[in-house]
């Protein structure tokens, strides 16, 4: 999988879970200062990333997971 379809990916799922529009959603954009998630959205949302990207994302991944880049980034290393 390529960057850009990495990019799209990750937006898609993050706006269904937030509920922002793709448009809006960046690569800067973070999850909870920007994108408003609770803790309860940021669990749905790994769920999903780990459903759509087919990966079981590590218990760290709350933490290291900022915004949608960092989230571009750890799917890109997890499915390499």
């Amino acid at each position: 999988m390529n960057k850009i379809a990495a990019q799209t990916q990750v937006s898609e799922v993050v706006s269904r879970v937030s509920g922002v529009p793709t448009p809006e959603i960046h690569n800067e954009s973070r999850l909870r200062d920007d994108l408003a998630l609770d803790s309860m959205q940021l669990f749905d949302l790994q769920i999903e990333l780990e459903e759509v990207f087919q990966v079981e994302l590590p218990e760290s991944a709350g933490k290291l997971i900022i915004s949608v880049g960092d989230i571009v980034q750890l799917m890109e290393e997890l499915r390499s």
